[in-house]
């Protein structure tokens, strides 16, 4: 990146410098060239009639011409004096009758031919040099040329463009080099980035420092890229929790059932009566494992899983729910729902609001009713059990926590952390509370739907 950063500043540098000495050069060229033209044409205007009869006669300056012995005096002098100045008389039909100066330039056919008396100026090469030439005819039918060398002009010229390669080409190198160093500085800290993700690659560790001091777009790439390694290891720590739980309640029924096994392995001639207790045992540790294994499932389901929200009819989802719960447990339940609706995931939700009924029905004693209420997008769930002791309030939403008094119920601790997640995941919040009447209180708060959010979600039929 450092490179081409620094030939790209380079390129953008020598384009600028180009078209700048380019065009510094072209109006330096024609100025000094309009200069010379100018020049020769004020040489020349007192040979144009009729400033001529009143100034001098362009006869009597060919004649001086034509008698020069070496020197010259008067005008021809004075137009001559200038370095690299010639003068030429020509007759009618265009030969040289007569010259002056350090060169004869041979006559074009349009000079030879011209028959106006104002001065026309020309460019002419002789013998590798550049001339710019003035040529005017007389009232005689004379005409008299003045060529000047553009020796000089050329060399001031020259001049300009090596200066003008020498900055440009200084420029370049500072603008490459700028380039460079200022590409160094921007990449410096995605360098930092790609070390500490080669790290993360070959080590596997997450805890490794990122510089997020930065408030430009590379400083947001580093938070973010912090933020990414945060979360990574939240579901690092999470995993490995949760594993370490979840081998703790697996070794219980494990252990339990290796010992009913070798029981029966080694005592063949239980009596029937034993056996079937052992059975028994064993079947109930299956179905515990079977149970557990499931809701690990659906734990681990749920937090993958991104089902689509939509727009949810809540009481039309609770009276599924109550329906589920009361057809396999037989529980009577008192349900006050009135219609609501609201925005969340509808099957991960109706699992959330079957769990927290199958709790209440397990530890609400028959034929005690369960009641339901529903209202603004609040789901209150109370049963009439014993309540919750105050030092497990705060954690019968943790994974695989069990009250003392629960543990002698069926169920594996996970049924109420995956409410927790699926409510809170739709943007709600559950809670609980013991009743002053007795009995445990669950409420689910959802978001209540909008007018913009009912635009946005689809509707998804409960019914």
């Amino acid at each position: 990146m450092r490179v081409r950063f620094a030939l790209g500043m380079a390129l953008l540098a020598a384009i600028s410098v180009i078209a700048v000495a380019t065009s510094n050069y072209l109006q330096t060229s024609d100025r000094l060239h309009d200069q010379v033209d100018s020049l020769l044409v004020s040489d020349a205007r007192p040979l144009i009639p009729p400033a001529a009869p009143r100034g001098l006669v362009a006869t009597s300056v060919c004649q001086q011409i034509s008698s020069a012995s070496g020197s010259t005096t008067g005008y021809v002098a004075k137009v001559t004096a200038v370095q690299g100045t010639s003068l030429q008389c020509l007759d009618a039909n265009g030969r040289v009758t007569g010259w002056v100066g350090k060169v004869n330039l041979p006559v074009s056919g349009r000079d030879a031919q011209q028959t106006r008396t104002g001065p026309r100026v020309t460019g002419q090469e002789f013998r590798g040099n550049e001339y710019r030439v003035v040529t005017v005819s007389t009232a005689a039918g004379q005409k008299i040329r003045i060529a000047r060398n553009l020796a000089s002009t050329e060399a001031v010229l020259a001049s300009i463009r090596d200066r003008s390669a020498l900055i440009g080409a200084i420029v370049i190198v500072l603008a490459a080099i700028a380039g460079w160093l200022l590409a160094r500085r921007t990449a410096r800290p995605v360098e930092q980035l790609t070390r500490v993700a080669e790290q993360v690659a070959v080590t596997g560790e997450l805890d490794q420092p990122v510089l997020t001091s930065r408030h430009d777009e590379v400083g947001r790439l580093a938070r973010a890229f912090s933020s990414m390694l945060a979360a990574l290891r939240q579901s690092r720590t999470q995993q490995q929790q949760l594993v370490e739980d979840a081998s703790h309640e697996l070794r219980t029924p494990l252990t339990s059932m290796s010992t009913n096994i070798d029981t029966l392995r080694r005592h063949q001639d239980l009596n029937p009566e034993v056996r079937d207790r052992v059975l028994a045992s064993l079947a109930a540790e299956v179905k515990a494992l079977r149970s557990l294994t499931n809701e690990l499932v659906e734990l681990t389901m749920s937090a993958r899983i991104q089902e689509v929200e939509g727009v949810i009819d809540l009481d039309v989802l609770v009276q599924r729910a109550v329906a589920i719960v009361a057809q396999r447990s037989g529980r009577q339940f008192d349900v006050d729902a009135t219609p609501s609706t609201v925005v969340g995931r509808p099957e991960g939700l109706l699992r959330a609001i079957v769990n927290v009924l199958d709790n209440a029905t397990k530890f609400s004693p028959a034929p005690s009713p369960i009641e339901v209420t529903m209202r603004d997008g609040r789901v209150v769930v109370r049963d009439h059990g014993a309540g919750i002791a105050a030092r497990d309030l705060s954690h019968v939403f943790d994974r695989f926590y069990r009250a003392v008094e629960a543990r002698s119920q069926p169920g594996s601790g996970l049924g109420l952390a995956i409410v927790r997640d699926v409510v809170e995941a739709c943007g709600g919040e559950v809670t609980v509370a013991n009743h002053v009447d007795g009995g445990a209180v669950f409420s689910i708060q959802l978001p209540m739907i909008s007018a913009e959010s009912e635009q946005e979600h689809p509707h998804p039929s409960n019914r």
